[in-house]
This record gives C-alpha cells, sequence and structure tokens, in this order.
C-alpha cells in the first residue's frame, strides 16, 4: 500500500492522501516454494521495473537481494525474525537466532513427531492449528509466523492452509514432512494455463527479451527497512499533502447522512475522506463497521481464516447501503465453487 502511494505521488496529483495503519513492522521473507504473495517480494517470472526504479530512487541498489530460483536448498533463503534477516538453512533452524528448540530433548520430540504423528487431516485448518500440533511455539513464532507476515501480512492463524501453503496441504502426511517444508526446493510451480496465471499473475509482469529471471526478492534489512525508508520520504514532503498514522487502530468507520464523506474513528479523534480503502482482515473489518450493514457484517463475520489477508474494499460515497455480496462466498474459496485463490475484492 505505501508502494502504491509512492508511485501515486510520484505523479501530477492535488488529492491528500491519508494512511492509517495499526503497526508500524513489516516482516519480510523471500525463499522459493511459496508461489503466491504480493508484487513487491515476489518476482515469479521477471525482473520488476516499477520496484527497481523506485529502490534506485530511494538509493538502495546496494541493498537488494535476489534469490535465483535454480539455487540449492539451502543457499540464498532468507527469513525476516527477530528484527533481522537471517538464512534459513539446516544449522540456522537447529542451532543459529531463530532457532525454535531449546533443548536437544525438544529436538527429538520434534523429529519423532514428524517421523510418527499422523498429519493426515479431512478438513481445512488455519496454518496455525495445523503446525502447533507437532512443532514447539517458538516454531510458529520464529519461522511460521514471519514466513506468513512477509507473503500475507497476517498471522498464521488468520490463514488457510490448503490455500495459503497448498504444497504443505498435500504432503502433510508424509514422513520428515517439517524439513521438505523448510528445505526443498519449489515443487509445486505455478500452471502457465492456469486461471491465476492467465489473469492475474502474467499481466503483472513487463516481459521483454532482455528481462532478467528473479525469484524473491527483499533488501539487506528486510521489508521493514525500505517501509521505514519510504514513510520518511511521504512524510518528510509537506507538499505531497501526505499524512501518515502509524500504531494506530481504526475504532469505527461511518458515513455521513448525505454519503459525501466517511468519518474514520482513529484513537478517539474523528477523521474525514472520500474515499476509503481498506486493508483490514476481515474479522477486524466487521467490527468496525456500521451495525445497519448487517449483511455484510455477518459475512464478514463468517470469515475465521482466508487466503488472503486483506479485505479490499473502497466504500462508496454513493450507495453506502447497497453493497452487493457476491464477491464475498470466495474470499475462503472451496474445491468446488474456486479453481484458484482470489487475490481480492474490490467494491466500488
Amino acid at each position: 500500500l505505501i508502494h502504491s502511494i509512492y508511485t501515486y505521488t510520484r505523479q501530477e496529483q492535488s488529492a491528500a492522501v491519508g494512511l492509517i495503519r495499526q503497526f508500524s513492522t513489516t516482516g519480510a521473507f523471500f525463499g522459493q516454494q511459496f508461489n503466491f504473495g504480493p508484487k513487491i517480494i515476489r518476482a515469479k517470472n521477471y525482473k520488476m521495473p516499477a520496484l527497481y526504479y523506485m529502490l534506485n530512487d530511494l538509493n538502495m541498489i546496494d541493498s537488494l537481494l535476489i534469490s535465483d530460483l535454480r539455487a540449492s536448498s539451502s543457499n540464498k533463503r532468507y527469513i525476516y525474525s527477530s528484527n533481522s534477516l537471517n538464512p534459513v538453512n539446516f544449522r540456522e533452524i537447529m542451532f543459529g537466532k531463530i532457532s525454535p528448540f531449546e533443548s536437544p530433548i525438544q529436538i527429538l520430540s520434534t523429529i519423532g513427531k514428524d517421523i510418527f504423528f499422523d498429519k493426515n487431516i479431512n478438513e481445512d485448518l488455519s496454518i496455525h492449528d495445523f503446525f502447533i500440533k507437532f512443532c514447539p511455539p517458538r516454531m510458529i513464532d520464529n519461522i511460521i509466523d514471519p514466513i506468513m507476515y512477509g507473503i500475507y501480512a497476517t498471522n498464521s492463524k488468520s490463514l488457510s492452509l490448503q490455500f495459503c501453503l497448498n504444497s504443505a496441504w498435500k504432503h502433510a502426511g508424509t514422513r520428515f514432512f517439517l524439513a521438505r517444508f523448510l528445505l526443498s526446493p519449489n515443487e509445486f510451480p505455478l500452471k502457465k494455463n492456469s486461471l491465476l496465471y492467465n489473469e492475474i499473475m502474467q499481466p503483472t509482469f513487463s516481459l521483454s527479451k532482455d528481462s532478467k529471471f528473479w525469484g524473491m526478492i527483499s533488501t539487506t534489512t528486510g521489508l521493514s527497512g525500505l517501509m521505514g525508508i519510504l514513510e520518511n520520504q511521504l512524510s518528510s514532503k509537506p507538499e505531497l499533502k501526505i499524512n501518515l498514522n502509524l500504531n494506530s487502530k481504526i475504532e469505527k468507520i461511518s458515513f455521513r447522512k448525505n454519503k459525501t464523506k466517511a468519518v474514520l474513528k482513529i484513537s478517539k479523534s474523528l477523521h474525514e475522506f472520500d474515499h476509503v480503502f481498506s486493508t483490514v482482515a476481515a474479522p477486524q473489518l466487521y467490527h468496525v463497521l456500521p451495525t445497519r450493514l448487517i449483511e455484510l457484517r455477518n459475512s464478514l463475520e463468517s470469515i475465521k481464516y482466508s487466503s488472503v489477508a486483506s479485505v479490499m474494499l473502497e466504500y462508496s460515497t454513493k450507495d453506502v447501503g447497497d453493497f452487493k455480496l457476491e464477491g464475498f462466498g470466495f474470499l475462503v474459496p472451496s474445491a468446488e465453487t474456486s479453481i484458484a485463490p482470489i487475490i481480492g475484492v474490490i467494491f466500488d
């Protein structure tokens, strides 16, 4: 979102922009086994000029890190955890700073559960609920959650195992699953004839003869470093008319009777906007919407975890009470009704 606002301010514009974010930090991960994620940390097929130009503008080219998909499984794979970017390999996982194991006994216990514990599952569940069955809590805190924050911007409790970690879902019942999950190369590439590739992924990349093949990308400080620099750039220039509100929780959303303004209650103060773009997770969005939007609130409340962390919405100032709800059924796509995960839904 901050990257989009930065790009927006590079063009001539007169509108004022307010950005409200509940937290001030962002995790970052790049590796080889994931097929989906935000463009700013993933370039599955080709180098992305927009990101490259932005890093150049910010004098950050030297901090760029690239993971070649053809590299060995223990090479050039990193995770942003414990306030630093750490390599992900066997040695670091077992004995390094991000190691989830507090003692040799815990290592043996986890290996035993990985080999003998029945991990076959008949229905979808959250990523957290799956891993906590046979991993120590520190595995989720140090490795699983940072991966999920880096890709989906939320923790493992709100994400679907089947749709966010499909490789884990398919191979959950195999022995040595955990080792394969953390260290194996990408075994499930995105099929070029799939709906997701043709309609969503392919158009996002700039294809040219001299395009360089990239894997996952990040910076030496993780994406949180990039976010901090972007925030400084935006907030230090009054002419851009950017108002940043970090560590600020949106407590309530309401609308003027004439439907010309949206009013957000933030830290006990009110802010008016012509348009509101929301990237709030469905369960949290439920709590801040007006109570009169019964059908919309019920739909959001029913989404416990999903294949997307954010519900992308723009609240219309013309027909606020007439939301069309067809799209919400696909935020948690089932095998019967959806071919591919839905990136987001926009109501205008």
